[in-house]
């Protein structure tokens, strides 16, 4: 095990690139959603000698990432970043306690400095699951495993006519004995053909959201509760340490 001027050494680094990916996953989450959502859009003209323009005007987008994708990738330098900061907080103190959730210790034996942290950093990661984008609701979506790993599909594709502007003589009065009949040329969409559109997403159900938020809340009021009764013991083993906290938050993710 690294002595506590080695961990000193490196954690402030190890710190900056946590936040930093941390906050680019937020920037992702709330600002480039468009990498999420992926669509093919497919046009069928009614008139079978103009079926060459639907082909020419077929539109298609890939899923570019998903949200679990994107919180693995996060997860790996917050794992890393717990595993160094419980090395420093819980090297020269005793007092320790284990994390109680659902009447289990998820973590045996943290050190009280350690669980001060735990609280202040689990407020913040909080705030980045906060910002995860969901699933339009209203929409009816289903898990399309044949285009990729935590991807939903639309279940009805959208569809809409595809129309061009035609002019059309309108008769505004008939003829009389007196008067000629009165016309005026009008300019009348006419539906040609119409759109498919097929969404995918990889977004994440409101529900998957929801209780990986509850999880995050359940964990900073057990590291609370466990604060309260921290006692002195032995320095900690520190193994698995941050990836038992992210793996216990993105459980609900693995489909």
């Amino acid at each position: 095990m690294a002595e506590l001027h080695q961990v000193l050494a490196v954690d402030k680094d190890i710190e900056a690139i946590a936040r930093k990916i941390r906050t680019e996953t937020i920037v992702t989450f709330t600002k480039k959603t468009e990498l999420f959502s992926g669509h093919l859009k497919t046009l069928n003209m009614f008139d079978d000698a103009r079926a060459g323009e639907a082909e020419a005007l077929t539109e298609t987008k890939k899923v570019t990432t998903t949200v679990p994708d994107r919180l693995k990738y996060t997860t790996e330098s917050l794992v890393r970043y717990f595993d160094c900061l419980l090395h420093k907080e819980g090297t020269n103190q005793l007092a320790k306690a284990d994390v109680i959730v659902d009447n289990q210790a998820l973590l045996k034996d943290v050190p009280a400095t350690m669980l001060l942290a735990m609280e202040r950093e689990l407020k913040l990661l909080r705030e980045m699951y906060e910002t995860i984008p969901t699933l339009a609701p209203g929409v009816d979506w289903e898990t399309d495993p044949n285009y990729g790993d935590h991807i939903w599909k639309t279940t009805t594709p959208r569809k809409a006519h595809r129309t061009e502007k035609t002019l059309q003589v309108i008769s505004l009065a008939k003829a009389t004995k007196e008067h000629k009949e009165q016309v005026q040329v009008q300019s009348v969409d006419v539906p040609v053909g119409q759109w498919t559109q097929h969404n995918w997403s990889g977004l994440i159900h409101p529900v998957d959201k929801s209780k990986l938020l509850g999880r995050v809340d359940n964990l900073i009021q057990a590291v609370k509760t466990a604060r309260s009764v921290a006692n002195k013991q032995e320095v900690i083993d520190v193994k698995n340490f941050g990836s038992t906290i992210m793996d216990y938050i993105n459980s609900p993710l693995v489909y």
